[in-house]
């Protein structure tokens, strides 16, 4: 920072308004209030994945849940900072140990932002100015991650045979395989480059525009396509996608000239070492599907594990109505087949946790909660770089 820039922003009026952390505030808010079930499990069939069991947990979700939604709330207030955060972390990593479904993407990235708007180093600044740009630098180097990892997750067959068509309106099922079309190939392979041009437009200044147009343009597209004039699934990323449209107008609309890739680790260490962490390594880790997808920004990739419950029609009998429209006939095997994907949209309006381990859990939950009835999880997984698809059964009850 030059001397003529900190003169310039002694003498300008100083404006202490954190826009992304207000962003993510506003996100966790409606992110919770368009997914209550999830975090209260009021009249819930969906299965738990509990990484930890406790008696008091009906208690203790409504509890934290309260709490989460109300220090979010303070954010927007500015008031008691320090103890909001801490109780807000808290309350988040609770939730999460006793349903890890609720490790939802927007949540993760959410509280990234407030994370790195809150280190004690971004206050050491010279200037109020020059602290607000740190907060967003961060947070742009974030945004920029995301986008080009998500991009590069998509580079995989499945995306360009099943959820890119599915996205660009071609099919109503993901379930749907185009691989005979290469025209539609090819443009569901655009959708993945135009993502990673994405990142690649909001790294430099001469690009800065044209990438904003295009984030734009695609959350509008994605919240066009899932939202209540669409699909009208999943309406916990609604919200999310309207966030991401205004962080990428506050975060890279009015920034100095290249500023975003000039970061000092010497100077902003802890910054440095969770951005090193959440935007570079882990995302690494999952392209070799090391990591799970949302810490990994794998978001509609299509080649992350999925699995279906198989039973028999004595236990379909026994599930509510709206879960029974989402139940499918296997002719082959003469069962019954839900997809917990499925499953978990009709009743949570969230996305269930895309691991091996979480399906595997909530399969055997699902059995526990059905005695006697015979219950089968099929999970399915995509190995990288490759056209397999790898299907495994696993007998959970009778």
């Amino acid at each position: 920072m030059t001397e003529e820039e900190k003169q310039s922003d002694l003498s300008a009026p100083q404006d202490t308004t954190c826009w992304p952390e207000l962003i993510a505030a506003l996100g966790l808010i409606f992110g919770f209030c368009a997914s209550p079930v999830l975090w209260t499990n009021a009249a819930r069939t969906f299965p738990v994945c509990g990484l930890i069991q406790c008696s008091f947990s009906p208690a203790i979700d409504r509890i934290s849940f309260a709490l989460a939604l109300v220090c979010s709330i303070s954010f927007l207030f500015r008031k008691f900072k320090l103890i909001s955060t801490v109780v807000l972390f808290a309350s988040m990593l609770l939730l999460i140990l006793l349903d890890l479904n609720r490790f939802q993407p927007w949540l993760y990235e959410y509280a990234i932002i407030i994370l790195l708007c809150s280190l004690p180093e971004n206050k050491s600044c010279l200037t109020q100015a020059e602290c607000s740009r740190r907060k967003l630098q961060a947070v742009s180097i974030l945004l920029i991650s995301m986008y080009f990892f998500s991009g590069l997750e998509k580079l995989n067959w499945r995306f360009f045979t099943c959820i890119g068509p599915w996205l660009l309106g071609y099919s109503r099922s993901v379930l749907f395989s185009f691989d005979s079309n290469p025209a539609l190939i090819a443009a569901s392979a655009m959708v993945a480059v135009a993502e990673i041009a994405l990142a690649g437009a909001l790294s430099f200044k001469r690009t800065r525009t044209v990438g904003i147009c295009m984030g734009l343009f695609l959350h509008a597209s994605i919240l066009y396509i899932l939202g209540p004039f669409g699909r009208h699934c999943n309406a916990a990323v609604w919200p999310w996608n309207l966030a991401q449209m205004l962080l990428l107008i506050v975060c890279f609309a009015k920034v100095p000239d290249q500023f975003i890739l000039r970061f000092n680790i010497k100077e902003r260490l802890w910054t440095g070492l969770i951005l090193i962490v959440v935007s570079l390594i882990v995302p690494v880790l999952g392209l070799l599907q090391v990591a799970d997808a949302y810490p990994a920004f794998a978001f509609y990739t299509g080649d992350v594990p999925c699995g279906k419950l198989m039973f028999e029609q004595s236990l379909l009998d026994q599930l509510p109505v709206y879960i029974r429209r989402n139940c499918l006939y296997d002719e082959a095997a003469k069962l019954w087949t839900l997809d917990l994907g499925d499953f978990a949209q009709a009743e949570t309006d969230a996305s269930v946790y895309e691991s091996v381990f979480c399906l595997r859990k909530l399969g055997q939950q699902f059995a526990a909660a059905h005695p006697g009835q015979f219950v089968q999880l099929k999970l399915v997984t995509y190995p990288k770089l490759t056209r397999r698809t790898e299907i495994h059964y696993e007998k959970l009850g009778r």
